[in-house]
C-alpha cells in the first residue's frame, strides 16, 4: 500500500492528544526539524505522527497513536513473510515507534523499531522485518503502526515524528 488517498488506513481514537495523519507533504515544522519525507512514492501519500508540534508547545500529553491497515490479509499459503516499508525518524526523549501484528485483530505481537538509533539522529530507510513466526500461514492477518510517548516525561515527552510509505508484504 502506497497510502495513495490513505483509504485502506484507519486511525485510531480520536480523544488522544496526537493523531496519525494521511498527507501529501511533510508539515513545514517536520521538515525544519528533520527534512521532508523521501519516500519512493510519497508525493501520493504517506501516513506521519507529528510529534513535534507538541514538543515545541511544551504541552505534551502521553501519547498512545494507532495507524491500522484496513486490509485482512490471507498469508495461509505463505508460512515465510516479510514487511517492508519506507519510513523517516529522529529520536527525542521517550518516544517509542512500533509495528504490530494480529492473526485475530484482538490480539497484537508489537515489535520496535528504531529503538537502536541515536538520540537527534533523522534517519530515511527500508525496514523490513520477518514477520514469519507472527502472521505467517495466517488467513486473517493484519498490521498496525504505533507511536507511543511513555508518561512521565509530561513536559518533553514526544519526539520529533514518524514517517511512514510503501507498506508491502513478500
Amino acid at each position: 500500500d502506497d497510502f495513495s488517498g490513505g483509504s485502506s488506513w484507519t486511525i485510531g481514537a480520536a480523544d488522544l492528544q496526537g493523531q496519525w495523519e494521511i498527507v501529501t507533504a511533510s508539515p513545514a515544522v517536520l521538515t525544519q526539524y528533520m527534512g521532508a519525507m523521501a519516500s519512493t512514492s510519497n508525493a501520493n501519500g504517506f501516513g506521519l505522527f507529528n510529534g513535534l508540534q507538541y514538543l515545541i508547545a511544551g504541552s505534551v500529553d502521553s501519547q498512545n497513536a494507532i495507524l491500522t491497515c484496513d486490509s485482512i490479509i490471507d498469508l495461509s499459503t505463505y508460512p515465510d513473510v516479510i514487511l517492508e516499508f519506507e519510513q523517516r525518524y529522529r529520536a527525542f526523549n521517550t518516544d517509542r515507534t512500533v509495528v504490530e501484528f494480529s492473526t485475530d485483530g484482538t490480539t497484537w505481537t508489537e515489535v520496535e523499531i528504531n529503538d537502536e538509533h541515536a538520540f537527534g539522529v533523522t534517519v530515511q530507510d527500508v525496514i523490513r522485518i520477518d514477520a514469519s513466526s507472527f502472521i505467517g500461514g495466517s488467513s486473517t492477518a493484519q498490521i498496525r503502526f504505533r507511536w507511543e510517548s511513555l508518561s512521565g516525561d509530561d513536559l518533553y515527552g514526544s519526539g520529533y515524528g514518524w514517517m511512514v510509505d510503501d507498506v508491502s508484504i513478500a
